[in-house]
């Protein structure tokens, strides 16, 4: 009998899936899986966009072009990955690795805006200074 959530093979004398716990269907025929709802893991989404506007923003810089393509090519797999942070829980730890690097690199490319962004305020207060 097979899993209708995660495919897993269930013997026949089990009750619930060993790998989702979803209760074995009744018959060992195969059912359509269950509409499981994942909540949007925002997060995800969020570091995937960051991803790649970190990437856009990269691309245009002289020295940085390269790291630009990795941050945009990083950005775009966590994204389509993570389905735009639709599903992450069911995801196998491959995918997971697979997207990992996007969130890594969409949130160090915030903190790096974030602190370009101060600086530039910093400088702006400096050359104009307000008496």
């Amino acid at each position: 009998m097979i899993c209708p959530r995660c495919s897993f093979n269930i013997l026949g004398n089990q009750q619930v899936c060993p790998r989702c716990h979803l209760p074995a269907p009744l018959g060992g025929t195969r059912v359509a899986p269950p509409t499981i709802q994942e909540p949007r893991h925002k997060l995800i989404l969020a570091a995937g966009i960051g991803a790649i506007v970190t990437g856009v923003c990269l691309l245009g810089a002289s020295g940085a072009a390269l790291l630009g393509i990795i941050a945009l090519v990083c950005g775009v797999t966590t994204l389509s990955v993570s389905k735009f942070g639709k599903v992450w829980d069911n995801l196998t730890p491959g995918k997971k690795a697979l997207a990992i690097p996007g969130v890594i690199a969409g949130i160090a490319g915030g903190a790096v805006v974030y602190i370009m962004m101060q600086a530039i305020l910093i400088a702006f207060k400096m050359q104009f200074p307000q008496d």
